[in-house]
């Protein structure tokens, strides 16, 4: 008898342990798991199982007016102020300038912001202001390709052909996105004909 009651404890035992598998099986299923990260309740679908933390109340890239109260409440949350900065410079306003300063100074893609900083400011009144920017940008990035090709272009309008090779020529176009690719290959092209 002891042995039968041995083998009926052991096929009890054994059915709970199984009993138990499913459970967490079922409770933690890989199609319901979420990860740490990510706080929204969508499954986790990332390649590494990480993703981001959710910026609450972000607002959405295009509305100014949210961004702005975000940026109030949120002054050195870096990719806010960049996106807001990006938005003011596109629609030409003026607090795109103050926004890009902040961000150089917080150290913040320097090259690129001094360069948009220089985009801010009047060509046929301000062009010492656009010229210093661009400097600025090159002792950042001496390879930046957008402040290569600005004072390039600066240099090819003011009529000094052998300063603008000189920046087209330092470009890397491996390195520049394909608007200055297409505007450094087009202004090498004229400038080449021209000293022909």
């Amino acid at each position: 008898m002891t042995t039968k009651k041995l083998v009926l404890f052991a096929v009890g035992a054994m059915a709970l342990i199984i009993g138990i598998l499913i459970i967490a099986i079922v409770v933690n299923s890989p199609a319901e798991k979420l990860d740490a990260h990510n706080h929204d309740g969508a499954p986790n679908d990332s390649i590494h199982g990480f993703q981001h933390p959710p910026m609450p109340d972000a607002p959405a890239i295009g509305d100014v007016t949210k961004l702005e109260e975000f940026i109030h409440i949120n002054p050195n949350d870096i990719p806010h102020l960049q996106m807001l900065a990006d938005l003011y410079a596109e629609k030409n306003n003026p607090k795109s300038r103050e926004l890009f300063r902040k961000l150089i100074g917080l150290n913040h893609q320097v090259a690129d912001n001094w360069v948009a900083l220089g985009q801010t400011f009047n060509a046929s009144s301000e062009m010492d202001s656009i010229i210093t920017c661009n400097m600025k940008a090159l002792l950042a990035d001496a390879s930046n390709p957008k402040a290569l090709y600005n004072l390039g272009a600066i240099a090819a309008n003011s009529g000094d052909t052998k300063k603008a090779l000189d920046y087209w020529h330092r470009v890397d176009l491996k390195l520049a996105d394909a608007e200055v690719t297409q505007l450094v290959t087009n202004g090498l092209k004229i400038l080449h004909g021209e000293k022909k």
